[in-house]
């Protein structure tokens, strides 16, 4: 693995833990989906991204330095979305629960 994944592991794993403690859940729970959606991500749009260098092009090309310049920042922005919508999913959750003791 490159050391640019595990910082961006480390990165989106710290964040996804904050947002379970922020809302009183299981961060293990969180801390692994907020990491298997990078990594799934990464090596999703990386092999879109090979293919259609291979395919689109016509010629064999696989540079690391390319294919990591649009993988890495594509699964760091799915991260994002994933945490934006466990995030809106606890704040409604919330708001139900206070309602509710009321």
């Amino acid at each position: 693995m490159e050391a640019i994944i595990i910082i961006g592991v480390l990165f989106v794993g710290y964040h996804f833990l904050k947002l379970s403690q922020r809302f009183f859940k299981n961060p293990f729970i969180y801390i692994g989906i907020g990491i298997l959606v990078l990594l799934l991500s990464y090596y999703v749009s990386t092999l879109v991204m090979i293919m259609f260098l291979n395919i689109g092009l016509k010629f064999p090309y696989s540079n690391t330095i390319i294919t990591n310049c649009f993988s890495i920042p594509f699964a760091v922005f799915i991260s994002g979305i994933t945490y934006k919508g466990f995030e809106r999913k606890f704040k409604k959750d919330n708001k139900i629960n206070e309602i509710g003791k009321d």
